[in-house]
């Protein structure tokens, strides 16, 4: 008892400290939210390769949808990884550059921050694309995995939450939902 209120003073003393540095909003971490809720839907769809086109071949779509709680949330970078058991991840970020910046590949713009009210919702989507082969043959005999984490200035605020993702050829397929004009049926994943 004695422990967690020192703790909690501590922690008090050092949010008063944060609170009162002027000039160090660019240093603050973005405000936690009370709550968050993250839930991800898994599809197949077909990867069309542009250079091969009977290469093409069935890929994993998975899409986040992210709800904000009671306060505004702040987060310059969602980051979506698809893990398999052994080999390398398929790291797939996603970023906003303040418009006007240079958004060249290798180059640092300043990145714009999604901000979400409360009770507002963003959604993303991440694909495998050409990598599903790779990806499957590193699995071995365990599941491909998704993580999501939220960071704000290259820290995360929260997550990484993971999730095993079913079989492809159990998924619903979402090129065949939308051609047939059918309602999307997704597999909810389940985050740990």
């Amino acid at each position: 008892m004695k422990k967690t209120l020192v703790i909690w003073l501590w922690l008090f003393c050092l949010s008063l400290m944060i609170s009162s540095c002027e000039g160090c909003e660019n240093t603050r971490p973005a405000p936690l939210p009370q709550k968050v809720d993250i839930t991800a839907s898994a599809y197949s769809e077909l990867y069309i390769n542009m250079m091969n086109p009977t290469g093409s071949m069935p890929e994993y779509r998975v899409k986040v949808v992210i709800k904000n709680g009671d306060q505004p949330l702040k987060f310059d970078k969602v980051v979506a990884v698809f893990i398999p058991s052994q080999g390398q991840p398929l790291v797939q970020p996603t970023i906003k550059y303040v418009e006007g910046q240079d958004q060249t590949p290798g180059t640092t713009g300043e990145l714009e921050p999604f901000i979400l009210q409360p009770q507002e919702s963003e959604e993303f989507n991440y694909q495998t694309n050409g990598y599903t082969m790779d990806l499957l043959a590193d699995v071995g005999d365990y599941p491909l995995q998704f993580s999501i984490t939220l960071m704000y200035q290259d820290k995360a605020i929260i997550g990484p939450y993971h999730a095993n993702l079913p079989d492809l050829a159990q998924l619903p397929s979402y090129d065949k939902s939308l051609s047939e004009g059918k309602e999307l049926k997704a597999t909810q994943l389940e985050f740990f």
